[in-house]
This record gives C-alpha cells, sequence and structure tokens, in this order.
C-alpha cells in the first residue's frame, strides 16, 4: 500500500505537546518555523490570507506528537503547505475522529491515508462514497500492510486472503486496508476484533483473542517502543513472526 494526503471537498478534548520547530530551504537557505500552541493543536504562518486546518493521529514513525519534531511526515506536509504560502492549523485525534472531521468538511486537509477505491461508502455520510467526499494527492513512501502472527502459531498463508478467511483477524478502527480484505470482512465472511490502535491490536494478538493482525511493521514496532512497557516487555510483545507480504503497493 502507499500512503497519501487527503483533501475535504466539502468546503479539543486531548493534550498535546509543544510544537515542533519546522525546518525547510528555500533558495538554498534553511528556515525555521518555531510554530504555537493553537486552539487544539498547532499553528503554523498563522497571519496567511488562508489557513488550512489539518487533521492526523498518532501514526509513529511516520508521525506522532511525542516523537522527536513529531515525525518526517508532520515536517514534510507542514514545510510543503507553508513554502507555497498557506497558513496551518494542526491537530491530531483517534483516526475515525480525524476521518468523521474530514468528511463532514470542518477539516481541510486528512493525512495519512491510505488507497481508497470509488466504491467504499463513507462511514460519516451513507449516500455518499469517501471518493465524492475527498481527494487524495499523489503517493508519498510507507504504510506497507501485512499480516502479522505470533511467532509459534502456525498459519497457512499461501499469499490468498482466502487461505486465512477462517482465522479471526484484528483490525484498527476505521482503517482501509485491501479492496479484497475489506470487502470480505463488510460482507460478514471475515471474523474481526476492532482495536482503537496499533498498540491495542498487538494486544489482542499476544491475548489469545485473534490469531492474525493487519497492521504496518513499522508502525507496530513504533507503537511498543513508545509505550511505558519495560524493554523486557517491549521485546516480548516484539517476538512476532512475519507471516509474508499480504497487501502489494497501489
Amino acid at each position: 500500500m502507499r500512503i497519501f494526503l487527503i483533501a475535504a471537498l466539502l468546503t479539543s478534548l486531548f493534550t498535546y505537546a509543544d510544537p515542533a520547530p519546522v525546518t525547510y530551504t528555500v533558495n538554498d537557505k534553511n528556515i525555521t518555523l518555531h510554530g504555537e500552541k493553537y486552539k487544539s493543536g498547532y499553528g503554523y504562518n498563522l497571519k496567511a490570507n488562508t489557513v488550512l486546518r489539518l487533521v492526523t493521529l498518532n501514526w509513529p514513525p511516520y508521525i506522532d506528537d511525542h516523537l522527536c519534531n513529531k515525525g518526517w511526515l508532520y515536517q514534510l506536509t507542514v514545510s510543503m503547505l507553508v513554502k507555497r504560502g498557506y497558513g496551518v492549523h494542526i491537530e491530531f485525534y483517534p483516526w475515525a475522529r480525524a476521518v468523521r472531521e474530514a468528511e463532514l468538511g470542518k477539516a481541510d486537509i486528512l493525512f495519512p491515508e491510505y488507497y481508497i477505491d470509488d466504491d467504499v461508502i463513507s462511514e460519516n455520510i451513507l449516500t455518499k462514497t469517501r471518493n465524492q467526499l475527498l481527494a487524495l494527492s499523489e503517493p508519498i513512501p510507507g504504510g506497507d500492510l501485512s499480516f502479522v502472527a505470533l511467532k509459534d502459531h502456525t498459519i497457512d498463508y499461501d499469499g490468498s486472503i482466502n487461505s486465512v478467511k477462517n482465522r479471526v483477524m484484528g483490525v484498527v478502527r476505521s482503517y482501509k486496508n485491501s479492496a479484497k480484505l475489506d470487502e470480505l470482512i463488510d460482507q460478514g465472511e471475515i471474523k474481526t476484533i476492532v482495536a482503537n490502535s496499533e498498540y491495542q491490536l498487538i494486544h489482542l494478538l499476544l491475548n489469545g483473542r485473534v490469531e492474525l493482525i493487519v497492521a504496518d511493521l513499522e508502525v507496530l514496532k513504533a507503537s511498543v517502543y513508545k509505550s511505558l512497557l519495560s524493554n523486557r516487555d517491549k521485546k516480548r510483545m516484539l517476538k512476532v513472526h512475519h507471516n509474508g507480504n499480504l497487501f502489494w503497493k497501489i
């Protein structure tokens, strides 16, 4: 899979850390914006004629409110927009909330996002598809998805979703995976347990509530590393077996 920025076509209660400085280059000159706390998030270049509201989530190692400089995707997105003269107001939410803000036209940009097929229905406006409400940018690096199982748990995965459709899977709420997998889940042919984050997802796996989870391995590992667990428990949680790359890049 590839991840995208996504713009809304329809015209907090969360605590947050300090704004991260954002540095970019113009004509071989480095420019650093220190940003400021603004509403329930952060603001950059707020005196611009147009200030865009961006919504995102904690999704390390790409972006996270508590990563160094909030991650490379945060730096890329803010600098890209500011260089084009926009102001930026950026907020972190749980993913389902971020999607809702964008689909209801309360935010201008939602990021990052997987590719969205044209027949995927909005979870917030059931008479519209997500692509009728949102427009994808060009793809940016990252977002490869895999099936992940416990190291000692034998999974007969042969490269097709049908070979594991009888396994109980863990997925993250409101995430879009592959078209085929999501279709089977929607039709009730695959039993799933829903988590609110990758960190909760790996707990489902370790506690035996699911046999497989669907995740970006880099996000999964980063979510464990950033947790408050002891180093011993972190190593235990990361002893998982990568059962081959199920999804292809789009």
